[in-house]
């Protein structure tokens, strides 16, 4: 699940604010309206990459804001 595609396709605007290295800092804007069609692009998205056999437990935290280990990532 690429959650920045998500949000772009969502409506919301996503800038690039500093690159580190490899690591690129982020930030999300957009409206209530949506933040709510992000919401449900995820719930809907979630269970299908969960059911995923292949999927590690490292690929599914990648690109995650709220995860562990990824707290420089916005």
């Amino acid at each position: 699940m690429d959650i920045l595609k998500i949000a772009i396709a969502s409506g919301m605007q996503v800038t690039l604010d500093g690159r580190i290295g490899t690591q690129e800092y982020r930030s999300v804007y957009g409206s209530l309206q949506a933040l709510r069609r992000f919401a449900e692009a995820v719930l809907i998205t979630a269970p299908i990459v969960a059911t995923r056999p292949e999927l590690t437990e490292a690929e599914g935290r990648t690109g995650s804001s709220n995860s562990p280990g990824c707290e420089a990532q916005r």
